[in-house]
């Protein structure tokens, strides 16, 4: 937890998945994972499963499926994605999403 804590790995491009049972403090981490991600200067964003699925059905519904109409979820060093297991979404449109992020960026 220390070295997740220093933030060494957004710059080496790692990404990491929190996960286990609802109260063990998984977004909390994420959050403040993201906060030394902020304090040593990487654009970070933190976003709902949920609206995040809604924002690219809506990006792909006006723009088509083009990556580049995607760009700003593209735009973070860090992207944090909180509640995926309680998202209720087209399996594909995500795992594209994830496999294209995770190529160019940090994801939590």
């Amino acid at each position: 937890m220390k070295l997740l804590a220093q933030g060494d790995w957004i710059n080496q491009g790692y990404s990491v998945v929190l996960q286990g049972p609802p109260g063990l403090g998984k977004t909390l981490l994420a959050i403040e994972f993201g906060r030394t991600a902020i304090y040593k200067g990487y654009y970070t964003l933190f976003i709902n499963a949920r609206d995040l699925y809604s924002k690219l059905q809506l990006i792909r519904q006006r723009y088509g499926t083009s990556l580049c109409s995607e760009q700003m979820l593209y735009c973070s060093k860090l992207l944090i994605v909180d509640d995926i297991g309680h998202a209720y979404v087209d399996g594909k449109l995500m795992i594209d999403l994830f496999c294209n992020l995770t190529e160019l960026r940090t994801v939590i």
